[in-house]
């Protein structure tokens, strides 16, 4: 798992810093799943849906890539509703750009980061929708999921 973080922070870096955003799942995901592939892992991008929500109630969450279908708002120019990952030997979830989730009036403990999560057998099981849920610290967890 260390080695899988370690990458998926590096990815996060390394495109905030090429991108001059945080909002890059896709590039971030293609580039980051391009390098486990030459690293010789069995990885592939995958359409996910992440929300972080604080523990704090007065606090609101935030959803990126909701899989809710309906009518919608067209993105900006250039942009996508939906949010994607890197799954790894169907093993692991790498998500490198969850911190675009981040508000700015959450406290610094509330903050994520790029994330790199063992999925349990579960996971795969799901009917329509898969859902992980993952405590990210003390002040707050993360629901990922993606739809069959």
């Amino acid at each position: 798992m260390r080695s899988f973080q370690q990458l998926v922070v590096t990815a996060n870096r390394i495109a905030a810093e090429f991108n001059g955003s945080r909002d890059t799942c896709i590039l971030t995901s293609f580039a980051l799943h391009n390098v486990l592939q030459r690293l010789g892992y069995n990885s592939r991008p995958l359409r996910i849906e992440a929300a972080i929500f604080p523990n704090d109630q007065k606090l609101s969450g935030n959803i990126l890539g909701s899989i809710e279908r309906g009518a919608r708002r067209a993105a900006s120019p250039d942009m996508w509703w939906g949010h994607l990952g890197v799954v790894v030997d169907n093993d692991w979830l790498l998500d490198p750009t969850l911190d675009q989730a981040n508000k700015k009036e959450w406290s610094r403990t509330i903050h994520v980061g790029p994330l790199a999560v063992r999925l349990e057998e579960k996971f795969w099981a799901g009917w329509g929708s898969i859902l992980g849920r993952v405590l990210i610290n003390r002040d707050c967890s993360a629901i990922a999921g993606c739809r069959k």
